[in-house]
């Protein structure tokens, strides 16, 4: 094939029809040599459920975007229309791949759609292709789980034939929730070894976020080591997925080394570590987006850029301005709905869009390419450059949370709130506290967030360090040990945010500062950046 891809599949339970899937995968695989360097493989894929002959289950998985990876391997935005070998690449792309999983314990089956196609199209790199493909699946097979799954739980499932001549997974339930069971994973198998972190919904064993680092032997001249992230994107990551595996290596964990240093970690008497707080009880923290029906003070648009890639050209989603002295600079966006619309507002034929990326953050200077990982939609790999050309707007339908000031609770020391049921106080010492809180669901409509101020006896704000901890993984950790390996973004210890709060002086309490948000529906029109003033007619007209 003209293309190096990465694909996803699932399977292993009974063929009743479900919901689709978009999911990311992120793949490294580093050759266990001297100086090796990851080989990274970034995807977001389409899986949907097909029924099967001889009580057998098909699951059909089609890529939505490949990533390319520099000069050494072409994605998907680089298959050229005007060639023959890309064009037929794109449609074997587009029929996709099909996963056979049998209904006994026979060994699971990967294969193109095209078989056909496929053969007459592939090289010697597609064996490698497919080779990768079956990794994955390991991370994306729905789970048999018993109907009343216990914690500590240990289950096995041995896998003989198929794409492994034998593969032995075992199990171990390590958290529940009424939606979710968490797994340990440990693999074993003929040329084939590993472990990983798996949560899959308790209704149906589907898995919706899967963590694995795998050795492979089979037919390679140098064993390899893959590190895999798999994630159902309707879970909303609070991932950075750009980087989900390879942190650039000039990003550090600050979070992690602030919470290691006085005054989190230890009391300290430096005064320059800690400040009074400048916001006032009863106004927004600057992050926050006004309940008052304001429209986003930026301007909107796309270009379609030619690319050095030598596909069709990218489209570029643009935003500027200078947002108003009380308006965030950065607005968090769900995203529900995008329409490529003509110069009549007609949607494009042929190039009905995707949502991958449903949270999207919209801020001036933002310029966000087809290329990336975090651009919030993607196109059929069937559009070409003639299909954007009548391309006059770019409309998107989101919600964001908008808030307004709810009260002050005064909290003594080692008291709790009696306003928010969600929000739990640590009390370490009285210099030392944490505010934990419930972080909000995929799709609630309406919440509550809280923020704390120590004050002192009288009821006055004191000097204070304070550091927000986030659910994101820390994806840099050590992977090679499963006890090592960092926990899932679903795994209920992530299920809180929470804030960490120091001070110079004792306190005797915490004002707690209680606001209220709702989403509200908002409609984003991206305009063809050739239709808008440049930077210097806008001045000049506002003037």
């Amino acid at each position: 094939m003209a293309v190096c891809l990465v694909g996803a599949v699932w399977g292993g339970v009974e063929a009743s029809p479900v919901d689709p899937q978009v999911v990311f995968i992120a793949h490294d695989v580093t050759p266990d040599r001297a100086r090796a360097r990851a080989q990274p493989y970034r995807a977001y894929v389409d899986v949907s459920m097909q029924s099967a002959p001889d009580s057998a289950s098909q699951l059909r998985i089609r890529p939505l975007w490949v990533g390319g990876r520099g000069s050494s391997t072409r994605g998907s935005l680089a298959l050229d229309h005007r060639d023959e070998g890309d064009r037929a690449a794109i449609d074997i792309l587009e029929r996709g791949f099909t996963l056979t999983l049998p209904g006994n314990d026979e060994g699971a089956v990967l294969h193109p759609a095209d078989l056909a196609g496929w053969q007459a199209a592939s090289g010697p790199s597609d064996a490698r292709f497919l080779a990768l493909l079956r990794l994955q699946a390991l991370g994306l097979r729905p789970v048999t789980l018993p109907a009343a799954p216990q914690l500590g739980q240990r289950l096995t499932h041995l896998e003989r034939g198929g794409d492994f001549a034998s593969l032995a997974t075992r199990m171990r339930v390590r958290a529940l929730t009424p939606e979710i069971v968490l797994l340990d994973l440990e693999f074993e198998g003929d040329g084939l070894s590993g472990h990983g972190r798996q949560a899959v919904r308790r209704q149906d064993g589907r898995p919706l976020e899967t963590r694995l680092y795998l050795t492979s032997r089979d037919g390679q001249a140098t064993p390899e080591t893959h590190r895999l992230y798999l994630v159902d994107m309707a879970t909303e990551p609070v991932l950075d997925l750009e980087h989900a595996l390879s942190p650039p290596e000039d990003v550090f964990n600050v979070t992690a080394e602030r919470l290691a240093a006085p005054p989190f970690s230890a009391r300290s008497d430096d005064p320059a570590l800690f400040a009074t707080d400048p916001i006032e009880a009863g106004t927004l923290e600057a992050w926050m987006l006004l309940d008052d029906g304001s429209a986003l003070d930026m301007a909107l648009a796309f270009d379609v850029l030619s690319h050095h890639d030598g596909g069709r050209p990218h489209i570029v989603l643009r935003a500027d301005g200078r947002p108003a002295a009380r308006a965030p600079h950065v607005v968090f966006m769900h995203l529900r709905d995008v329409q490529l619309l003509d110069v009549e507002g007609q949607p494009l034929p042929d190039a009905t869009p995707t949502v991958t990326q449903r949270s999207f953050r919209v801020h001036a200077g933002m310029r966000l390419d087809e290329t990336r990982v975090s651009f919030p939609f993607r196109l059929p790999l069937t559009v070409s450059e003639s299909t954007l050309q009548p391309l006059s707007r770019i409309r998107l339908t989101a919600d964001t949370r908008v808030y307004r000031w709810d009260r002050a609770e005064p909290v003594p020391y080692c008291g709790q709130s009696t306003h928010s049921a969600d929000t739990v106080i640590e009390w370490t010492s009285p210099y030392r506290a944490t505010l934990r809180q419930a972080a909000p669901a995929a799709g609630d409509p309406q919440g509550r967030w809280t923020t704390a101020v120590p004050i002192d006896a009288a009821g006055r704000e004191i000097a204070f360090s304070q550091l927000f901890v986030g659910r994101a993984s820390d994806a840099a950790s050590d992977w090679r040990t499963l006890d090592a390996m960092p926990l899932l973004q679903l795994d209920p210890e992530r299920a809180v945010d929470r804030t960490e709060i120091a001070t110079h002086a004792p306190m005797a309490g915490l004002r707690l500062r209680h606001y209220r948000w709702r989403t509200d529906r908002r409609t984003l029109t991206f305009d063809d950046i050739r239709m808008q003033p440049g930077e210097r007619d806008r001045d000049a007209a506002a003037d």
